[in-house]
C-alpha cells in the first residue's frame, strides 16, 4: 500500500525574518556558547533558526497522502486534510500568542511544568538530536502571569485534520513548548562539561529580562525541507498568508 516516499513538510514560525528582540537573544546565546566551546560550537545562520509548530510530514499511498506521525506513532492510517489545516490557522481565535523566552524565576509558580521541570530549568537545554548530535535549544511559552496551554491546544486541534504532533504519541501527552535550535555542538565533550555549560546559560537566562514576541499567522509558514535544520539553500518556504484560498498550492507540496 505504501510506496515508502516520505514527504518532508513542516509548519514553522519565525523562519527567515525575526523580531529584533528575538534576534538579539539568539545572538547572545550563540556568543555565550562560542565563549565556552570555541570552534566546537557551530552556530546556525540566524535566518534558518525557527520554531516548529507541527510536523506535517506525509507518506504517499495509492489512495492519497497519509500522516507520517499517525502511521508511525499510533499505527493509524489517516489521510491529510490540507484545506482544513490551512483554514484552521486562518480562522483560529487562539492566535496571536505572546511567547516569552528567558526571565523565568525559580521561586515563581507558573502553574506549568515542561517535561516535569520548572520553566527556569527548561528555558535552555542541550539535547541529543535524532542523529545523536548535541543541539542547544532555547524554549519559550505563552505567558500571562501563568503559563497558558494554547500552543498544546493548537497542536491537539490539528488531529481533526489528521495531522498528529510527533510529541503527542499518546493521547494524554502534552507539548506546550516553543523551542528554537540555535546550532550544533561537536560531541567530544563529557556529560559533566555539557551539563555545566547548560546550567550556566540557564542561570544567565533566569537573571535576564524576558524576551516576548508575538506568534501570529503572519509569521507562520510551511516549509518543504531536505535537512531538519532548514538551511536556506535547500529549504522552500510558503508563508501561510500566501496560501489563503490556495489550498491547491499546499496540496502540490505533497506531489
Amino acid at each position: 500500500m505504501l510506496d515508502n516516499k516520505k514527504l518532508k513538510i513542516s509548519l514553522v514560525a519565525f523562519y527567515g525574518n525575526k523580531p529584533l528582540e528575538l534576534q538579539q537573544l539568539i545572538i547572545e546565546l550563540q556568543q555565550l556558547l562560542q565563549q565556552q566551546l570555541a570552534s566546537n560550537f557551530i552556530p546556525y545562520d540566524l535566518e534558518q533558526i525557527h520554531a516548529t509548530i507541527i510536523g506535517c510530514e506525509g507518506i504517499k499511498t495509492k489512495a492519497g497522502i497519509i500522516s507520517k506521525w499517525f502511521y508511525e506513532l499510533r499505527n493509524e492510517i489517516k489521510y491529510l486534510n490540507y484545506a482544513g489545516l490551512v483554514n484552521y490557522f486562518l480562522t483560529t481565535k487562539l492566535l496571536p500568542l505572546d511567547i516569552s523566552f528567558a526571565g523565568y524565576k525559580i521561586q515563581q509558580d507558573y502553574q506549568f511544568y515542561s517535561n516535569n521541570q520548572h520553566p527556569y530549568y527548561r528555558s535552555f537545554q542541550i539535547k541529543k538530536s535524532e542523529t545523536n548530535i548535541l543541539i542547544p535549544i532555547v524554549i519559550g511559552w505563552s505567558l500571562k502571569q501563568i503559563i497558558t496551554t494554547e500552543l498544546d491546544t493548537i497542536r491537539r486541534d490539528l488531529e481533526q485534520f489528521n495531522y498528529l504532533h510527533k510529541y503527542h504519541k499518546l493521547p494524554q501527552d502534552i507539548d506546550n513548548d516553543l523551542y528554537l535550535r540555535i546550532g550544533t555542538i561537536k560531541s567530544n565533550h563529557s556529560f559533566d562539561s555539557i551539563a555545566a555549560i547548560q546550567n550556566q546559560i540557564i542561570d544567565y537566562l533566569g537573571n535576564r529580562a524576558k524576551t516576548t514576541v508575538c506568534l501570529s499567522k503572519e509569521n507562520l509558514a510551511f516549509v518543504q525541507y531536505q535537512d531538519l535544520s532548514l538551511p536556506i539553500s535547500t529549504t522552500k518556504i510558503y508563508p501561510l498568508a500566501e496560501l489563503k484560498h490556495k489550498t491547491k498550492m499546499l496540496r502540490q507540496l505533497y506531489r
